[in-house]
Order: structure tokens, then sequence, then C-alpha cells
């Protein structure tokens, strides 16, 4: 449940851009393109380890 959190705290700025680009696509203005680039930029994944060394995804 932990990494689910995390994943989510760590996405939420790629959320926020695919929300705005929705928002401003639905109201028919120009510029959405550039939050989806955002989104793209700001999507990371997370990775942590546990104290024996070993990858815990």
């Amino acid at each position: 449940m932990k990494g689910a959190a995390f994943a989510f705290a760590a996405n939420l700025p790629s959320l926020a851009f695919v929300i705005a680009a929705g928002l401003i696509a639905w109201h028919g203005q120009d510029g959405w393109g550039w939050f989806i680039l955002g989104a793209i930029l700001t999507h990371c994944s997370v990775r942590w380890k546990t104290d024996d060394g070993e990858d815990d995804k």
C-alpha cells in the first residue's frame, strides 16, 4: 500500500497536466498540447530498496 501511495504522489504533477490539458481542450482553447508535453516530461516511476539492498517494486 505504501508503494502505491508513493507512486501516486510522485505522479501528481503529471496527472495535473493531463487534467489541465483536458479542461483546456474541452473549452476549445489552443495550446493544450503543451500540457501533454508537460505530462510526459514530469511522468516518473518510483523504485526503492529494502534494508537488505534488494529492489522492492
